[in-house]
């Protein structure tokens, strides 16, 4: 009886996961550099191809104000589907921590970037470039991890060959956009 009442006791007294989630307080980073990972995104562009993709990015806090934090970062992302594309950008981002007394973290991000694309044989195609914006708001489960959404718009300039296995053949300019949608996690570190 004894032993069962110090298991019970062991068990009660220990900290349950439940309080280990951040509740009721603002997030505070631990450190300076912020990893994020969506591996369930889609994509659409102004050609009408709707595409998985997959994001990647990585930030360095610059510096916080009392409410904001200001961080430059860069991004690698792959959009895949018939054809696919590679997707390196940089960007400055603006997040929003200390804004909410729970901590749910809205960002935003905008940036150079540039979209690199392969045709199904694996020939280069044709490249975008333009200007990119993003919204994100991740719920921080614990100080280190959050779980969230990022959106964004992209507007620029693609050129395109007329036969990608021929490098002779002419380049052609034309307006381009697309919408993105992920869904992932973040690392502060």
């Amino acid at each position: 009886m004894r032993v069962l009442a110090l298991v019970l006791l062991s068990v009660v007294a220990q900290p349950s996961p439940a309080r280990a989630v951040q509740r009721d307080i603002e997030q505070v980073f631990p450190g300076r550099v912020l990893i994020g990972l969506q591996p369930l995104g889609v994509q659409a562009d102004s050609s009408g191809k709707n595409r998985y993709k997959l994001d990647f990015d990585i930030a360095v806090l610059l510096g916080h104000g009392s409410r904001i934090g200001v961080w430059l970062g860069a991004g690698f992302d792959y959009a895949g589907g018939p054809n696919y594309d590679l997707q390196p950008w940089l960007f400055l981002s603006l997040s929003f921590e200390r804004f909410l007394r729970i901590p749910l973290v809205p960002s935003v991000r905008f940036g150079p970037g540039s979209q690199i694309y392969y045709d199904s044989n694996g020939l280069y195609d044709s490249v975008a470039v333009g200007l990119r914006f993003e919204f994100a708001m991740h719920y921080y489960v614990t100080r280190h991890v959050g779980i969230g959404f990022q959106s964004g718009v992209a507007a620029g300039a693609v050129i395109r060959r007329d036969d990608p296995r021929d490098p002779l053949t002419a380049l052609h300019g034309s307006p381009y956009a697309w919408w993105d949608l992920g869904v992932g996690v973040r690392f502060a570190f």
